[in-house]
Parts: C-alpha cells; structure tokens; sequence
C-alpha cells in the first residue's frame, strides 16, 4: 500500500492552517509511533492509503494484508462496523455517524487504461482530529489536492473537513465531465440516425451507454442520500457535526453538484433509449421497404407464373397451342399484367 500523511500546521493568530505530506513506507511500527506523538500534539492529520500500482496482487488484499491498516485501527478510534464496510469492496455509498467521527463512501472513477473505467469506493473516516481515507484504486485527484493543499498557506478552518468536502466536489467534477464527454457522442448518433447503415454497430454503443447511465443512476441514487444526511445532521442541534457550520457552502455545492450530475445521467439515459427506439424504428421502416417492394415483385410475377404453368403443361391436346401467334398474344397479355399492376401500384403510392 501507499501511505501518506498530511499534518496541518496552525499558524500564530490560530486563523489557519498549512499543510506538510510525506510518503511512508508500508511499516507499521513507523506509522504508529508519529500517530502516538501527532495525537498527544493535537496537530490535525490526514492519513491516505491508496493502492500499490507497481504491486499486481489485488487491492483489497493488499489493504487486508497490510500491517498500516491494523496499526490504524489500534491507534484511532475508527468503529468496527465502519471499517467492516471499508473492507466491502462492492458497499453502495453510505454515510453513518459514529461517536467519535463520521464514515462515508463515495463512489469514484479509478484510473484505468483506455476508454473503460471502474468504480472504485472513496472511505472517509471524518473525525475532529483526524481524516482517513482510504482508496483501493488509483485515485489521482487525492494526490492533486494534497499538492494543492501543500502549496496553500493559509487553509481555512477546520481543514480535515474541509478536505473531505473538496475530495468529494473532485469526485463529483469528475463525473460531470465524463457526462459531458457522451453528450457530443448522443447528438452524433442523433445526426446518422437517418442516414447511417452501421445500425448494429450503434444499438451496441447505445446499448453501453445505457448500462453506464443506469449504473452511475443507482451509483448517484445512494449519493444524494447520503448527502442530504450529512445535511441534516449540519442542521441539527442535537450534537454536534464532524461537518462544522463553516462548510455549509462547501456541502451545498456538492449536493448541487451531485444533483445536477444525477439529472444529466437521467437526461443522457432517456436519450440513449429514445435512440435505440429511433435505430430500431428505421431498421423495422427499412425491412417494410424491402418486404413491401418483395411483395410487389411477387405479386407481378404469380400471374406470369400461372400462365407460364398452364400452358408449360405435358397434356396431349391444349387447344391454344396450335395458334400460329399464341406464343406473342401471350407474351402480350403478360406485359398488359406486368404493366397494369404497375399503374395500380404507382396509384397506390406504393411506387
């Protein structure tokens, strides 16, 4: 696993606070000794543990297997039934209060090569002194922010939450930029609708689409909940919030964030199926004109076969057949057919 720390600093005045991060090393007796000492200071951490990129095994079982996460457990006081959920790897996003922080799980795009993705669960451990995040998949924008926050000088109070509300507003940034990358692809799909030919090749797009759509539907579904929690426990005057009064703002620009991610992806899913019907409604159009045009080659030709048939017959004595002309006049009377259906198709409109 990847191990860093974050100490937050306070300045003279106590107004605010600059941030230091390290890179530990996967070696549990390190970490708990600065735990030890950073606690007994008061000095506000923020410890995050990501995967292992150079490290093939799982990244679950490295964060099972990893002396760090035990050594956390024991050092902060972490709930047991909120590390359990931590460990769940498919555990829908949630937000619950404990006595001594709060848990909450955010869905997250991990890093993954070409135009695939995967969601990863984001762990926050939110305490008054003390943040824990935990990231089984690759997750730049948490080592961006931590840049960001190193670079800063002057980060308002209290930092720990704050940086729990700017992981999340990243994760949300992200989702609405990979919903406004499909846009542009919709309306391109929209525009061949009439005029393309690779109809299989667009109902299997549009059919991807619609399983990403419905997944980031259920994925925000769960989201929302758990942000009007924190909401309402921001309100509350019956203890005190791990997301202090000072991040109201903060909050409210996630949930409208998340709110107008969850009604693009709902905008994006009905559009994606109104395409797939429109695909399917030219495919079937498509087949009518073939079968209608079938149907009328047919039924020019069951006259011509019928006469074809009546005289092509092996009977000794069929009157017409010693007519000198018979063989034109009835080439003749095939044409008056053959033509006479066509008028009355063209009539029809259906020519």
């Amino acid at each position: 696993m990847l191990i860093t720390l974050t100490r937050f600093t306070q300045d003279a005045d106590g107004s605010a606070y600059a941030a230091i991060s390290e890179r530990l090393a996967d070696r549990a007796h390190d970490l708990a000794g600065q735990l030890d000492d950073l606690m007994d200071a008061e000095t506000p951490i923020w410890i995050h543990l990501e995967r292992d990129p150079t490290d093939k095994s799982d990244a679950w079982n490295q964060l099972r297997q990893s002396e760090i996460w035990a050594s956390l457990q024991e050092a902060l006081p972490l709930h047991p039934l909120a590390c359990q959920d931590a460990m769940r790897e498919r555990h829908p996003p949630k937000y619950e209060r404990f006595p001594d922080h709060s848990f909450l799980i955010f869905r997250y795009f991990a890093e993954t090569d070409g135009h695939e993705f995967e969601l990863a669960p984001l762990n926050l451990f939110v305490g008054h002194r003390f943040l824990v995040t935990l990231a089984p998949k690759g997750a730049g924008f948490v080592g961006r922010l931590q840049s960001k926050l190193c670079r800063e000088n002057s980060i308002e109070n209290p930092p720990l939450s704050r940086a729990a509300c700017q992981m999340m507003r990243k994760v949300m940034d992200e989702y609405i930029s990979y919903l406004h990358e499909i846009e542009p692809r919709l309306d391109e799909l929209e525009d061949s609708l009439m005029s393309s030919d690779e109809v299989d090749e667009h109902l299997s797009e549009l059919t991807a689409y619609k399983s990403t759509l419905k997944r980031l539907r259920r994925i925000f579904s769960y989201q929302n909940e758990s942000l009007t929690e924190v909401s309402a426990e921001l309100n509350s005057e019956d203890e005190p919030s791990f997301f202090p009064e000072e991040l109201q703002h903060e909050l409210h620009d996630v949930y409208e964030q998340q709110e107008r991610a969850s009604s693009l992806t709902l905008l994006y899913y009905e559009l994606a199926s109104d395409l797939m019907e429109g695909f399917l409604s030219m495919a079937s159009h498509r087949l009518n004109q073939i079968m209608k045009v079938l149907t009328m080659v047919t039924s020019i030709f069951v006259p011509l076969g019928f006469l074809a048939g009546l005289y092509g017959m092996n009977f000794e004595w069929i009157p017409e057949l010693g007519f000198r002309f018979g063989y034109f006049l009835l080439l003749g009377v095939m044409g008056v057919i053959s033509v006479g259906l066509l008028i009355a198709f063209r009539k029809k409109r259906w020519l």
